[in-house]
């Protein structure tokens, strides 16, 4: 197993520890999986010799209320085999 393979696990566990951090001090957070690499590039002068695999914006809560969550049932989505 090459030094690489535990990279991406690594990396989720960095981004816990800073969205973890910002909540402790105060601020919120927003993990995003979902954006245009090409324009994200250009708008953060990101090099192409550098790679990233998410973003987090970090900055203080319009408000402290916290949207109520709608989730599936675990039985919708689950399937134990």
């Amino acid at each position: 197993m090459d030094s690489q393979s535990y990279a991406l696990g690594d990396l989720g566990a960095a981004v816990l520890s800073i969205c973890l951090e910002a909540t402790s001090l105060g601020l919120g957070t927003c993990i995003l999986g979902l954006y245009e690499r090409e324009r994200l590039r250009e708008l953060l002068d990101i090099s192409r010799d550098k790679h990233f695999a998410g973003l987090i914006s970090v900055g203080y809560p319009a408000s402290d209320k916290i949207r109520p969550k709608i989730r599936k049932q675990m039985e919708e989505i689950v399937r134990f085999i």
